[in-house]
């Protein structure tokens, strides 16, 4: 991305045991937040996150249903999840941690 920077992106796809994909952010807030890590930015479905105690890592917390409306859809592991129970789809967050080193 930048000159001599490396950029890792980890994606996890977590339940966190809502009913829908509002309820999956604040709750994923809450407990981000217990943790230590601050809420530096959203947007619609969409929580970005720092932590003092991780530096150079940011955590971005997005519903899976606003994953869909404005995809590329996810890949992989993360894809086969998704279309294993469509209708519990959406009660997932994607998390994707990227840390600069």
């Amino acid at each position: 991305m930048y000159e001599n920077t490396i950029l890792v992106l980890e994606n996890t796809l977590i339940d966190v045991g809502a009913s829908g994909g509002d309820e999956a952010l604040e709750i994923a807030r809450g407990r981000l937040e217990q943790r230590g890590w601050k809420v530096v930015g959203s947007s619609y479905k969409v929580l970005f996150l720092e932590s003092a105690r991780w530096e150079g890592t940011s955590v971005n917390v997005t519903s899976v249903e606003q994953v869909r409306q404005v995809g590329p859809e996810p890949e992989g592991e993360i894809l086969q999840v998704m279309r294993s129970d469509p209708e519990k789809a959406d009660e997932y967050l994607l998390v994707t941690m990227s840390s600069e080193g």
